[in-house]
């Protein structure tokens, strides 16, 4: 089978060089200074019975600034990339917990991917923080991007819930440019680069009844 996703993005006059220090300065939205020294990841869970809504912030203890993958997007018909900072991909493990990912998902083993999923990141300072926030319809939809013909066909509760964050850490090698969606500052980055540098920061499960969608087999 063959997945032909979106269409690529230019990667044509990507940034070649982005010196540390100015990338450190040039701080996301909701980033404030922070004093530990591991990276760490929390996350405030509520429901109002109609969304789910998480709130978290990414702490960088790393001494490189790093991007992280947080901002997912979807395609209108036209083609057009609408940022969805709420979004995030979805999947109800076996043990009854929903997790929330913002990240550079696998690619399957069984599809021919002409074009990773990417989603755009923002850059996070040495010693500093990054807020963001998820919202997910309630029941909530299992949504993994390469799953396409899996649709949901029961509603089950979940007992938990939790996030995993997707990040890297930025080198020399580094080659991403700025831009601007719908008033957020984000970087759009090579996949060749992103993927196997990324890394996974996981919150703690929150213990809560959560209804959602088990997609089919």
């Amino acid at each position: 089978m063959r997945w032909t996703g979106s269409k690529r993005f230019a990667r044509r006059g990507f940034l070649q060089t982005i010196i540390f220090s100015m990338l450190a300065a040039r701080l996301a939205p909701g980033t404030s200074a922070y004093g530990m020294t591991m990276t760490h990841l929390t996350v405030n869970w509520s429901s109002d019975g109609s969304v789910l809504t998480g709130i978290y912030e990414f702490a960088n203890g790393a001494q490189n600034p790093a991007i992280v993958f947080d901002m997912l997007f979807k395609e209108a018909p036209s083609g057009q990339r609408i940022l969805e900072p709420g979004l995030a991909f979805t999947q109800l493990l076996d043990n009854g917990i929903l997790v929330a990912d913002k990240l550079i998902p696998a690619l399957p083993e069984d599809l021919d991917v002409d074009a990773p999923i990417i989603p755009y990141g923002r850059v996070v300072g040495p010693g500093t923080t990054l807020s963001g926030h998820i919202r997910l319809p309630l029941p909530v939809p299992h949504y993994q991007p390469y799953d396409y013909q899996k649709p949901d066909v029961e509603e089950v509760i979940a007992q938990g819930v939790s996030m995993r964050l997707g990040y890297a850490l930025i080198d020399e090698a580094y080659a991403g440019k700025a831009l601007e969606l719908d008033g957020v500052e984000v970087q759009s980055v090579r996949h060749g680069w992103a993927a196997p540098r990324q890394k996974f920061v996981n919150s703690e499960v929150v213990q809560m009844q959560i209804p959602c969608f088990r997609p089919g087999s």
